[in-house]
C-alpha cells in the first residue's frame, strides 16, 4: 500500500522536524510543507497517527532507551529516533499492522534517510522490543506460529 509508505515518510519527517526544531503539533499542521502537500488517503493516514504518536512519545522513548544499551535517547540521531518511534508506535498501538511490517517499514525508511549501520541499530532495537513484548515467535507478534 503505497499511500501508507508515503504517510509514514511524512510522519517521520514531521517527528524529525518537531525533534530538531522544537516545533509544536499546531505549527507542523499549519506550516510544515510535507504535511501541507499531503491530501486524501495519505492525509487521513497521517492524521490517524500523528497526535496520538506525539502524545505517546515519552512512553516510546522509555522503551527505546531501555533496549538501546549504553545509548541515551538523546545520543541517538534525530532521524533514527523518529524512525524507531514510528515503528514502535505501530507495533504497540496499531493492531492491524503486523509487527514484522512495522519493523520492515522502519527499515525501508532507514534505507532512504539513514545509513546501513543505523539500519542495523534500528532493527536490533525494534526486534529486541518485539521479542520482549510479543514473544520469541514469528515476527508478527500478533498470533501463534502455524502448526505444520
Amino acid at each position: 500500500m503505497r499511500h501508507r509508505h508515503l504517510g509514514r515518510t511524512i510522519l517521520m519527517k514531521m517527528l524529525y522536524a518537531m525533534d530538531i526544531g522544537g516545533l509544536s503539533i499546531e505549527h507542523i499542521r499549519k506550516y510544515y510543507p510535507p504535511y501541507l502537500s499531503s491530501f486524501g488517503i495519505v492525509r487521513e493516514f497521517v492524521d490517524s497517527y500523528f497526535e496520538d504518536l506525539v502524545k505517546k512519545m515519552p512512553e516510546l522513548d522509555k522503551d527505546i532507551s531501555k533496549f538501546s544499551r549504553n545509548w541515551s535517547i538523546n545520543r541517538i540521531s534525530a532521524i533514527n529516533r523518529a524512525l524507531m518511534r514510528l515503528g514502535l508506535y505501530e507495533m504497540k498501538y496499531k493492531k492491524d499492522i503486523p509487527n514484522a511490517v512495522a519493523i520492515d517499514e522502519a527499515l525501508k525508511l532507514a534505507d532512504e534517510f539513514s545509513d546501513n549501520e543505523s539500519k542495523r541499530f534500528i532493527n536490533g532495537i525494534l526486534d529486541a522490543i518485539r521479542r520482549s513484548y510479543f514473544g520469541n515467535g514469528r515476527a508478527s507478534g500478533r498470533s501463534a506460529p502455524r502448526k505444520r
